[in-house]
């Protein structure tokens, strides 16, 4: 009897949590569902996903907005890829996710709407290190196993430097490492081509903020991939020559923590105006 209780009590329903009203201004709470299926056949979300920047989370959060049986994530064998989908199929994808460099958007006859997280550069190589002693079954686990965090990291350089160096603006710009990064190109794509790019702890904020200009109820996301186990602390030394060494992608991760919050702030906007019923409207019909 105890247990048969405890199966039908009744629980509390989620608290909607709403992002501040200035995201969406004169824009009632409910999604107009005809609209937002007017916005995916003319969006499409893309997903760069750059590694050790919380990036799984993101893939999982967003396709908890549009929908598993819409999204792809090409890091999984298991998804076909997209050159054998059918146009069919790729008309019912709203997202895809993956490790591939800018321009996926070529393969698709739709808005491009381009999001991607960064991460300071000590950091995401504390992650990377961490991420490689966890995984034994991993390509590049015996390249670190035995190692400390500096002896890994002098290794890599060692061995493929130019593909370690400034590696989250290589993936942003599309570029080959062994080419040289132009500056100039590399804002112009961050600030003008990027729907939204977040620094890796904005993340859950972001999720947030999207799933209510969807018009989707909150749900706290899954933190995936969390690197776990011994501590990791590089020396003064270590984290200068970090720094030097991918000088362009600290000052990467700077420009973006810099415009986030008015970033999303267009982004949500943009997603409820064209996803959630006009006020307007609303009293119209009364």
């Amino acid at each position: 009897m105890a247990l048969i209780k405890r199966l039908f009590r009744r629980t509390r329903p989620a608290r909607r949590v709403q992002f501040p009203s200035r995201f969406r201004e004169d824009l009632s709470d409910n999604p107009d569902f005809a609209r937002r299926r007017g916005f995916f056949a003319k969006h499409i979300l893309i997903h760069t996903h750059v590694p050790k920047t919380a990036g799984s989370t993101i893939s999982t959060g967003l396709q908890g907005i549009v929908g598993a049986v819409h999204s792809t994530d090409l890091r999984w064998r298991r998804m076909t890829p997209l050159q054998d989908l059918s146009p069919e199929d790729l008309d019912d994808l709203h997202f895809v996710s993956g490790h591939f460099p800018y321009g996926l958007h070529e393969k698709f006859d739709r808005i491009p709407l381009y999001f991607a997280a960064v991460r300071d550069p000590v950091d995401r190589a504390i992650s990377g290190y961490r991420f490689l002693n966890e995984s034994p079954g991993h390509p590049k686990h015996e390249t670190v196993k035995g190692l400390s965090f500096e002896e890994a990291y002098d290794a890599q350089m060692e061995t493929n430097g130019p593909k370690n160096r400034n590696r989250q603006a290589q993936i942003l710009l599309g570029i080959d490492p062994t080419d040289r990064i132009a500056e100039d190109s590399l804002w112009e794509r961050v600030d003008e081509a990027y729907f939204l790019i977040t620094p890796q702890r904005g993340v859950t904020e972001m999720l947030r903020a999207l799933r209510d200009a969807f018009g989707v109820p909150w749900a706290k996301p899954t933190n995936m991939n969390v690197s776990k186990g011994f501590e990791t602390r590089p020396s003064p030394e270590l984290r200068k020559r970090i720094l030097e060494d991918n000088a362009i992608d600290a000052a990467l991760v700077a420009r973006v923590a810099e415009t986030f919050e008015d970033r999303l702030r267009r982004a949500c906007g943009y997603i409820a105006e064209r996803c959630l019923k006009p006020l307007a409207d609303d009293r119209a019909r009364r």
